[in-house]
């Protein structure tokens, strides 16, 4: 069965044994159907969609010809579909093949996949929540076969639903195939290491279900092993200037397992558990030479400096989700979770000179305790509208004491309770629409400073389809953010000589108003998508500071007011059978009273996949040029790797490659402006250049035939359509 949209392919499928097919998320309007099968004549005609269409049972008359085999490979690639705030993806047939979901989303140009830490944000460096066929399954994503998705939705505006205490500013939603009726198990196991030892990363990921449940474990392995480089620091506060160069060491290695699973327990009611664990030690090792002086003296004296620093970080979440379901288009969530954070922070440091000698010591823990609460209902109006309401709460316990200080610890306590309602048009022809608001009221209490806070946070996305090629969307969000507790913790966390850093108790939530508009251009090959966005930030978190004597005290406030702009694309070039080639470029311009940078940055990220028989190459680059605060500027070089696989028969994949080939001065930089001070550091990775490394991937499974075990769900509004169905 082939569904054409005026000259373009708009979908297909392939009917089971019964001759019997669905095809979903049709937008209403005039098509023209063609079903055909070797040996019958085919039937062509016209069909107008709106709503669910069924096609009835149509008989195909025998050819008396002889055909000779004949193989149709429709590309879904191409197959681009757009609702308000959401752009809907397909995988190629060949990205079905591959063996990672990280690997097969190489082909969606909004995203960018980092295949070898197993990592997938956007172009602007957020992280978005992913979600399976509407619901939140933590790692879920590790245990996917590219073969079980239906289709992928960016979701870049979400509604209301989304901004609550989670702050989610872009969803990612898997909709996936039926799931297998008979017992099925699947997984991968997979490995790639650089061939020095200084970087790694293993993992394995299973999943065994039936129709009514499954269950799913999966874990990974990273780590940096004698990482070496330099580090190089000059500092000027006061009257006294030091600089500082020499070795410096990194260690770290992160473990992360996921556990989860769901439960269908009849018709009305579905269940869901995931729970997550992280353990993320890392070392440095620092030592330098250098020179100190002080006031207009231009004898320089020496420094030597000795470094150690150890960061601990465990994290471990449980959650459980149930759905019960009324009717088709009216269902009743509830999620419930918690979480406990535990990091700390210690080590010395010690500078020795002529003008000043310095040791200190630091020992810090930080506990977090966590809790959520979300209820959700949703329900659809005579199949042209739906409607979500719900309600959030929300509760974190903060801890962080020193060990070194006889100071009580620093407490901080949020409460939030979050209400929530959106709409959304369904089966849109040329408009989509999707409005919502949440009125959200936060009470903190940090060291016996309490405040409390009321925010509107509306949420709107509109989109128009010039045609079945080019569309138009703009959005408004307004979100408010949180300061984090150490933003909050009044105790100074440096081991600086020259800089003290606290927090501070009074900071204010801040709010940003951002305002987009996107075009999309999508024909056969080409897919193009420019932006425009306009941030207007109110209450801004920003780094600030103050000098005492020879000493800067670096803090946080709340600065009044700042813009943002932003422009750029998203772009893709299919290559035909052979892969594509993504690429995502944009400037952003800072403005800001007294910023003492220019404010400006560019970004790119391009990827590039390819593929011809067994073989496969895949390469990446991601890169921003700098990043501010109100009182720095960042600047790294770029993320980048190459690799060559190969297929090997039994579901064998063998990899070779280079990491870090874009920059042979791989380096981390900060400059840091203030009131009597001006700092540079720059930190020197000098194993991190054409990193040879070396992998392999195992994949397996067992086969058993499909059968619906869920219907997938979307997270936001806009673009769904009715169904044609074929048989009875």
């Amino acid at each position: 069965f082939i569904l054409m949209s005026q000259d373009s392919l708009f979908g297909g499928a392939v009917t089971d044994t019964k001759g019997r097919f669905e095809l979903r998320e049709v937008p209403a309007g005039d098509y023209t159907y063609e079903i055909s099968m070797l040996g019958f004549q085919p039937v062509k005609q016209a069909l107008k969609v709106d709503g669910n269409v069924s096609l009835g049972s149509i008989l195909l008359k025998e050819d008396a010809q002889h055909l000779d085999e004949v193989v149709v490979d429709a590309d879904r690639r191409n197959l681009v579909t757009q609702g308000a705030g959401l752009t809907t993806f397909r995988l190629s047939e060949q990205a079905s093949r591959t063996n990672s979901v990280y690997e097969a989303f190489r082909e969606i140009p909004k995203l960018v996949v980092d295949e070898t830490q197993r990592k997938i944000t956007l172009a602007d460096g957020s992280s978005p929540l992913i979600l399976i066929n509407g619901i939140n399954r933590p790692g879920y994503v590790n245990s996917l076969r590219p073969e079980d998705i239906e289709s992928v939705e960016v979701v870049e505006n979400p509604s209301a639903r989304y901004r609550g205490s989670q702050s989610v500013t872009a969803v990612l939603n898997i909709k996936l195939k039926p799931k297998r009726e008979q017992k099925y198990v699947n997984g991968n196991v997979y490995t790639k290491q650089h061939v020095e030892g200084v970087f790694g990363v293993s993992g394995f990921a299973v999943e065994t279900g039936n129709s009514k449940s499954s269950l799913y474990l999966n874990a990974q392995h990273f780590y940096f092993h004698n990482d070496d480089g330099t580090q190089l620091e000059e500092q000027t506060s006061g009257n006294l200037y030091r600089r500082t160069e020499g070795d410096r060491r990194y260690k770290a290695q992160m473990f992360y397992a996921s556990l989860g699973g769901d439960w269908i327990m009849n018709n009305k009611n579905y269940a869901a558990f995931g729970a997550t664990l992280t353990t993320n030690p890392q070392k440095i090792y620092r030592q330098g030479t250098g020179i100190a002086s002080e006031g207009e003296s231009v004898i320089s004296y020496p420094l030597t400096l000795n470094q150690y620093i150890f960061n601990s970080y465990l994290t471990g979440d449980v959650s459980l989700f149930y759905r019960h379901t009324f009717s088709e288009d009216s269902h009743l969530d509830a999620t419930g979770a918690f979480g406990i954070y535990s990091s700390g922070a210690s080590g010395d440091r010690t500078e020795t000179s002529d003008i000043y000698s310095y040791a200190s010591l630091t020992n810090l823990d930080n506990l977090i305790k966590q809790g959520r609460l979300e209820l959700n209902y949703d329900m659809a109006a005579a199949d042209k509208v739906a409607f979500d309401f719900g309600a959030n709460t929300y509760y974190s316990h903060t801890n962080i004491q020193d060990k070194i200080l006889s100071d009580p610890a620093f407490i901080y306590k949020e409460w939030t309770e979050y209400l929530y309602a959106s709409i959304r048009n369904k089966n849109a022809q040329k408009l989509s629409y999707m409005f919502s608001l949440g009125l959200d009221l936060v009470f903190s209490d940090a060291d016996g400073k309490k405040n409390h806070y009321v925010n509107f946070v509306p949420s709107a996305s509109l989109n128009y389809k010039l045609n079945d090629k080019a569309a138009f969307d703009l959005s408004y969000t307004r979100q408010r953010t949180s300061p984090y507790a150490s933003q909050l913790n009044p105790r100074n966390t440096s081991v600086d000589s020259l800089r003290v850093r606290v927090g501070n108790p009074y900071l204010r939530p801040y709010i940003d108003n951002v305002l987009t508009l996107n075009f999309t251009w999508n024909h056969r090959s080409l897919y193009l998508a420019p932006f425009f966005t306009y941030d207007y930030i109110t209450n801004q978190i920003e780094e600030t500071g103050y000098r005492t004597g020879d000493i800067y005290t670096y803090t946080y406030g709340n600065i009044s007011k700042k813009h943002q702009l932003m422009t750029g694309f998203s772009g893709r070039v299919n290559l035909s059978k052979y892969g594509n080639f993504n690429l995502q470029a944009g400037f952003k311009k800072d403005i800001q009273d007294n910023l003492p940078f220019s404010g400006n940055a560019f970004y790119v990220n391009a990827n590039l996949y390819a593929y011809y028989k067994n073989w496969t190459l895949s390469a990446y680059l991601y890169y921003t040029s700098a990043t501010y605060t109100s009182i720095s500027k960042i600047t790294s070089t770029p993320e980048s790797e190459f690799t060559l696989g190969y297929r090997l028969p039994k579901n064998w994949q063998i990899q070779a490659g280079l990491r870090y080939f874009a920059a042979k001065d791989n380096h981390y930089a900060t400059r840091t402006v203030g009131d009597g001070y001006v700092s540079y550091s720059k930190a020197k990775m000098t194993d991190r250049f054409l990193m040879p490394m070396i992998g392999f991937t195992f994949y397996f499974q067992n086969k058993a035939p499909y059968k619906w075990r869920q219907k997938p769900s979307l997270p936001s509004g806009g673009g769904e359509g009715g169904r044609i169905t074929i048989g009875e």
